[in-house]
């Protein structure tokens, strides 16, 4: 069957046929059996390409099904698109396992194997007795090495459920489902330990990372380090360790986006000297960085209803997270970042549940833009968030839009940046550098 996503896209050309995902699974579950391979639909994942795995259901010695060990349940196997190297599989296997750790009671999933080449197979044997990862196990399988994709990839348990849909929900189904999701989110806030530097997570192959701190997860596994942020193209000689230097390192990669990608070249004569001025000028100066933590807090960084998974299984058939998926772009970054997001996605969660679940999150000591944070500060964050998107939109340098409606979004990006570096110029008492 011919492959009919777009040629832009990081899953074009990306796919593991069904030969190689059953040697996958009898390497990694040879004592089961597969009985069902589905792919995600096409479209319904932008950076992966998402096979479900349904196994034949174990038995004990009676003869009773056993669904109370990971290694009966269902596995997702999340292959990375082509944009993507070992980092992006690194990071989430890190997030997952520190999670697992720190925070057990959020449903998400578990790691059961990853590749980070597409050949060699990292298994995690969980113990008998209380199912934490207890090694790490290499394995290679010479059909894998031969295959003509090879790609990094993690094998994990499959967390049910449908896609949370707020508006199909009644007004206390809506709470408490909210009050759920600022649950969770509280725990990976504060359960999480504290790092000393802001970006996603690598594991310590590399020797420049063997003096880092590293976070610990389970005794035997490798222990991750906070290295870099997988979206920046710019390879800085250091981890952010301050804010600024984080918020900077952003900027300078959108700037470089925008001098480097043809379809924004009609932006480049008024955005790059504006842009350089205010990064020079104006950013060091903002208040943000006076008024806002210091400390970087771990971050989902896609907390949207479509990485939320809800069951109807709660008492009178009451909704319950049973899934929060898609934690493959998830670090340490600043404590406002998640709202950021939340704040800035108006499609994606309507105005009136980000602030029931605002509310929810003060309620377990979380500081957010409703109470707690300078509301001044908050202010600046939103417009800078605005501004480094708008500097080189994501959506443009992916080449998705094209014609007419190129020429349209650059002008509106465009004067988004104008407005917000407006904005941000008039705080710090200084004269407009527009």
């Amino acid at each position: 069957m011919p492959d009919r996503t777009p040629e832009d896209h990081p899953t074009y050309g990306v796919n593991l046929p069904d030969s190689t995902i059953r040697d996958i699974a009898a390497l990694v579950s040879p004592d089961r059996t597969l009985e069902r391979i589905q792919q995600l639909g096409r479209g319904e994942s932008f950076n992966n390409r998402i096979y479900f795995l349904t196994f034949e259901r174990a038995c004990d010695d009676t003869g009773v099904e056993c669904l109370d060990d990971l290694s009966t349940l269902d596995h997702v196997l999340k292959v990375s698109g082509r944009f993507w190297g070992i980092e992006k599989v690194q990071n989430e296997v890190s997030c997952l396992l520190l999670l697992e750790e720190y925070c057990p009671n959020v449903p998400a999933p578990r790691v059961i194997a990853y590749s980070e080449q597409g050949d060699t197979i990292r298994l995690l044997p969980r113990s008998s007795g209380n199912g934490y990862p207890e090694s790490v196990r290499d394995l290679v399988h010479p059909p894998l090495m031969e295959s003509s994709t090879k790609r990094p990839w993690i094998l994990m348990s499959r967390c049910h459920g449908t896609t949370l849909d707020l508006s199909q929900m009644q007004g206390h189904e809506k709470h408490d489902t909210l009050q759920q999701l600022a649950r969770y989110m509280s725990q990976w806030r504060s359960c999480v330990p504290d790092v000393q530097h802001y970006g996603n997570l690598l594991l310590p192959d590399r020797p420049d990372l063997a003096s880092r701190a590293a976070l610990k997860t389970f005794p035997d596994l490798p222990s991750p380090t906070v290295a870099g942020l997988l979206d920046c193209t710019l390879n800085p000689s250091a981890t952010p360790s301050t804010r600024l230097e984080y918020q900077m390192l952003r900027l300078e990669n959108q700037l470089a986006q925008l001098e480097a990608t043809g379809t924004l070249a009609p932006s480049r004569a008024e955005l790059v000297p504006l842009v350089r001025r205010f990064i020079h000028d104006i950013v060091p100066r903002l208040r943000l960085f006076k008024l806002l933590p210091q400390t970087p807090c771990f971050t989902h960084n896609d907390f949207a209803p479509r990485n939320i998974l809800i069951s109807r299984c709660g008492a009178g058939n009451a909704p319950v997270v049973t899934g929060i998926v898609d934690f493959e772009f998830a670090g340490f970054f600043p404590a406002e970042e998640e709202f950021t997001n939340l704040a800035q996605v108006e499609t994606d969660w309507p105005v009136e549940a980000v602030e029931m679940l605002f509310r929810e999150l003060e309620d377990r000591g979380v500081a957010t833009p409703l109470h707690g944070l300078d509301g001044d500060a908050w202010e600046e964050v939103r417009t800078l968030y605005l501004v480094t998107l708008n500097i080189a939109p994501w959506w443009l340098v992916q080449g998705e839009v094209a014609g007419e409606g190129l020429v349209q979004e650059l002008r509106a990006a465009a004067e988004k940046v104008r407005e917000g570096i407006g904005r941000l110029t008039s705080t710090v008492e200084t004269p407009s550098i527009i």
